[in-house]
Protein backbone atom coordinates (compact mmCIF):
# COMPACT_ATOMS: atom_id res chain seq x y z
CA UNK A 1 0.00 0.00 0.00
CA UNK A 2 1.14 3.66 -0.79
CA UNK A 3 1.63 5.17 2.30
CA UNK A 4 2.51 8.75 0.91
CA UNK A 5 0.10 11.26 2.82
CA UNK A 6 -2.27 13.16 0.91
CA UNK A 7 -0.69 16.33 2.18
CA UNK A 8 2.48 17.28 4.52
CA UNK A 9 2.17 16.94 8.36
CA UNK A 10 2.83 20.89 8.57
CA UNK A 11 -0.23 21.67 6.17
CA UNK A 12 -1.87 19.42 8.13
CA UNK A 13 -0.68 21.76 10.99
CA UNK A 14 -1.47 25.08 9.53
CA UNK A 15 -4.91 23.95 8.46
CA UNK A 16 -5.40 23.23 12.41
CA UNK A 17 -3.84 25.68 13.64
CA UNK A 18 -5.64 28.38 12.08
CA UNK A 19 -9.16 26.96 12.63
CA UNK A 20 -8.08 26.34 16.46
CA UNK A 21 -7.36 30.51 16.21
CA UNK A 22 -10.49 31.44 14.75
CA UNK A 23 -12.53 29.41 17.55
CA UNK A 24 -10.16 30.90 20.36
CA UNK A 25 -11.37 34.69 18.61
CA UNK A 26 -14.94 33.74 18.36
CA UNK A 27 -14.80 32.11 22.16
CA UNK A 28 -15.87 28.54 21.06
CA UNK A 29 -14.73 25.04 23.02
CA UNK A 30 -11.93 23.94 20.02
CA UNK A 31 -12.02 20.52 20.94
CA UNK A 32 -15.88 20.41 21.08
CA UNK A 33 -16.16 21.79 17.37
CA UNK A 34 -15.27 18.77 14.90
CA UNK A 35 -18.05 20.24 12.56
CA UNK A 36 -15.62 23.60 11.65
CA UNK A 37 -12.17 21.74 11.76
CA UNK A 38 -13.64 19.81 9.11
CA UNK A 39 -15.72 22.49 7.32
CA UNK A 40 -12.32 24.79 7.27
CA UNK A 41 -10.44 22.23 6.73
CA UNK A 42 -12.12 20.70 3.47
CA UNK A 43 -12.22 24.32 2.41
CA UNK A 44 -9.04 24.71 2.65
CA UNK A 45 -7.74 21.89 1.00
CA UNK A 46 -10.49 22.92 -2.11
CA UNK A 47 -9.33 26.51 -2.43
CA UNK A 48 -5.68 26.63 -1.26
CA UNK A 49 -4.50 23.32 -2.19
CA UNK A 50 -7.06 22.17 -5.06
CA UNK A 51 -7.40 19.01 -3.70
CA UNK A 52 -11.21 18.06 -3.55
CA UNK A 53 -12.38 17.04 -0.28
CA UNK A 54 -15.60 17.66 2.05
CA UNK A 55 -16.62 17.36 5.56
CA UNK A 56 -18.39 14.31 6.55
CA UNK A 57 -20.81 13.90 9.90
CA UNK A 58 -21.61 10.39 11.68
CA UNK A 59 -19.99 7.59 14.20
CA UNK A 60 -16.49 7.65 14.99
CA UNK A 61 -14.49 5.64 17.23
CA UNK A 62 -10.69 5.95 17.69
CA UNK A 63 -8.06 3.73 19.90
CA UNK A 64 -5.67 6.35 20.98
CA UNK A 65 -4.11 4.14 24.27
CA UNK A 66 -3.15 0.25 24.72
CA UNK A 67 -1.87 -1.51 27.45
CA UNK A 68 -1.48 -5.43 28.47
CA UNK A 69 -5.35 -5.03 30.00
CA UNK A 70 -7.26 -2.64 27.95
CA UNK A 71 -7.67 -0.17 24.92
CA UNK A 72 -8.78 3.51 25.45
CA UNK A 73 -11.52 4.16 22.65
CA UNK A 74 -12.44 7.71 22.57
CA UNK A 75 -16.26 7.41 21.20
CA UNK A 76 -18.61 9.74 19.29
CA UNK A 77 -21.60 8.08 18.74
CA UNK A 78 -25.10 6.51 20.17
CA UNK A 79 -24.18 3.23 21.45
CA UNK A 80 -26.93 0.86 22.49
CA UNK A 81 -25.62 -2.97 23.68
CA UNK A 82 -28.56 -5.66 23.56
CA UNK A 83 -27.77 -9.25 23.98
CA UNK A 84 -23.84 -8.65 23.83
CA UNK A 85 -24.74 -6.85 20.49
CA UNK A 86 -23.53 -3.11 19.20
CA UNK A 87 -25.81 -0.94 17.75
CA UNK A 88 -24.05 2.28 16.32
CA UNK A 89 -25.79 5.70 15.44
CA UNK A 90 -25.17 9.32 15.15
CA UNK A 91 -27.34 12.34 15.72
CA UNK A 92 -27.40 16.48 16.06
CA UNK A 93 -26.45 15.41 20.28
CA UNK A 94 -23.93 12.70 19.36
CA UNK A 95 -21.85 12.92 16.55
CA UNK A 96 -18.54 13.48 15.33
CA UNK A 97 -17.07 15.37 11.82
CA UNK A 98 -14.11 14.95 9.67
CA UNK A 99 -13.12 15.05 6.39
CA UNK A 100 -12.84 12.96 2.90
CA UNK A 101 -10.85 13.33 -0.03
CA UNK A 102 -10.53 10.52 -2.39
CA UNK A 103 -9.40 7.85 -0.41
CA UNK A 104 -8.39 9.72 2.17
CA UNK A 105 -9.87 10.72 5.77
CA UNK A 106 -8.50 13.20 7.50
CA UNK A 107 -9.28 14.43 11.04
CA UNK A 108 -8.04 18.02 12.05
CA UNK A 109 -9.56 17.60 15.89
CA UNK A 110 -6.97 14.51 16.19
CA UNK A 111 -3.92 16.99 17.89
CA UNK A 112 -6.94 18.31 20.44
CA UNK A 113 -7.94 14.55 21.17
CA UNK A 114 -6.27 14.10 24.64
CA UNK A 115 -9.04 16.78 26.11
CA UNK A 116 -12.03 14.87 25.38
CA UNK A 117 -9.72 11.38 26.47
CA UNK A 118 -9.37 13.59 30.10
CA UNK A 119 -13.46 14.51 29.83
CA UNK A 120 -13.92 10.62 29.37
CA UNK A 121 -11.63 9.60 32.41
CA UNK A 122 -8.56 7.72 30.51
CA UNK A 123 -5.76 7.71 32.86
CA UNK A 124 -3.13 7.77 29.88
CA UNK A 125 -2.68 11.64 28.21
CA UNK A 126 -3.14 11.46 24.05
CA UNK A 127 -0.39 12.71 22.19
CA UNK A 128 -0.60 15.30 19.89
CA UNK A 129 -0.72 13.67 16.46
CA UNK A 130 -1.97 14.14 12.52
CA UNK A 131 -4.79 12.05 11.62
CA UNK A 132 -4.45 10.85 8.01
CA UNK A 133 -5.39 7.73 6.90
CA UNK A 134 -6.21 5.47 4.13
CA UNK A 135 -10.04 4.46 3.84
CA UNK A 136 -8.92 0.96 3.31
CA UNK A 137 -7.09 1.52 6.68
CA UNK A 138 -10.61 1.62 8.73
CA UNK A 139 -11.67 -1.55 10.83
CA UNK A 140 -14.76 -2.84 10.17
CA UNK A 141 -16.16 -2.84 13.76
CA UNK A 142 -16.09 -0.38 16.91
CA UNK A 143 -13.87 -3.03 18.49
CA UNK A 144 -10.53 -1.15 18.17
CA UNK A 145 -7.24 -3.05 19.75
CA UNK A 146 -4.33 -0.90 18.62
CA UNK A 147 -3.55 2.82 18.96
CA UNK A 148 -4.02 4.67 16.15
CA UNK A 149 -7.13 2.00 14.91
CA UNK A 150 -10.30 3.72 14.14
CA UNK A 151 -14.26 3.23 12.64
CA UNK A 152 -16.07 5.63 11.15
CA UNK A 153 -20.06 5.50 9.89
CA UNK A 154 -21.09 8.41 7.97
CA UNK A 155 -24.72 9.90 8.34
CA UNK A 156 -25.36 11.53 5.29
CA UNK A 157 -28.44 13.03 6.15
CA UNK A 158 -26.89 14.19 9.51
CA UNK A 159 -24.26 15.76 7.25
CA UNK A 160 -26.38 17.82 4.63
CA UNK A 161 -28.40 18.97 8.02
CA UNK A 162 -25.46 20.26 9.44
CA UNK A 163 -23.99 22.14 6.42
CA UNK A 164 -27.31 23.32 5.78
CA UNK A 165 -27.66 25.17 8.68
CA UNK A 166 -24.30 26.05 8.72
CA UNK A 167 -23.32 27.09 5.27
CA UNK A 168 -26.41 29.58 5.57
CA UNK A 169 -25.10 31.79 7.77
CA UNK A 170 -22.65 35.00 6.43
CA UNK A 171 -20.90 34.93 10.10
CA UNK A 172 -19.75 30.87 9.70
CA UNK A 173 -19.19 31.54 6.03
CA UNK A 174 -17.06 34.30 7.18
CA UNK A 175 -14.55 32.77 8.88
CA UNK A 176 -14.19 29.95 6.46
CA UNK A 177 -12.92 32.51 4.21
CA UNK A 178 -10.63 34.29 6.73
CA UNK A 179 -9.30 30.60 7.06
CA UNK A 180 -9.21 29.89 3.51
CA UNK A 181 -7.23 33.83 3.47
CA UNK A 182 -5.07 33.04 6.23
CA UNK A 183 -3.10 30.07 4.83
CA UNK A 184 0.01 29.54 3.56
CA UNK A 185 1.41 26.19 2.12
CA UNK A 186 4.24 24.68 4.58
CA UNK A 187 7.38 26.26 2.14
CA UNK A 188 5.52 29.99 2.34
CA UNK A 189 5.87 31.72 5.06
CA UNK A 190 2.48 32.46 7.24
CA UNK A 191 1.41 35.40 9.23
CA UNK A 192 0.99 34.33 13.08
CA UNK A 193 -1.74 36.74 14.03
CA UNK A 194 -4.39 38.30 12.53
CA UNK A 195 -6.94 41.04 13.48
CA UNK A 196 -10.78 41.14 12.10
CA UNK A 197 -13.61 43.82 12.51
CA UNK A 198 -17.08 43.38 12.69
CA UNK A 199 -20.01 45.92 11.83
CA UNK A 200 -20.24 46.59 15.37
CA UNK A 201 -16.81 48.34 15.03
CA UNK A 202 -15.56 45.22 17.72
CA UNK A 203 -11.71 44.21 17.10
CA UNK A 204 -11.02 40.53 17.41
CA UNK A 205 -7.02 39.61 17.49
CA UNK A 206 -6.28 35.59 16.66
CA UNK A 207 -2.91 34.44 16.70
CA UNK A 208 -1.59 30.94 16.59
CA UNK A 209 -0.52 28.80 19.15
CA UNK A 210 1.44 26.01 17.44
CA UNK A 211 0.37 22.40 18.12
CA UNK A 212 3.62 21.30 17.27
CA UNK A 213 2.89 18.10 15.83
CA UNK A 214 6.00 15.41 15.91
CA UNK A 215 4.27 11.91 14.70
CA UNK A 216 1.31 10.42 13.10
CA UNK A 217 -1.81 8.06 13.88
Amino acid sequence: MDHTPLIRIKDYERIHDIAHAVLKGQQSIPHKSCLFFSMAGAYILSTRLKIEARPVAGAAFYCVSKSTDKSDILSFAKVKKDDGTMAVDSDEDSFHCWVESEDWIIDFTAPLFNFSAQEAGFESPVPRRMFQKKKVEMNDSPNLERAGDFFLLPNQHLTNELLEKNLIRNDVRDLLDICSQWFMPADRKMRQELKIGSSDGKITQMRIVPASLNSKW
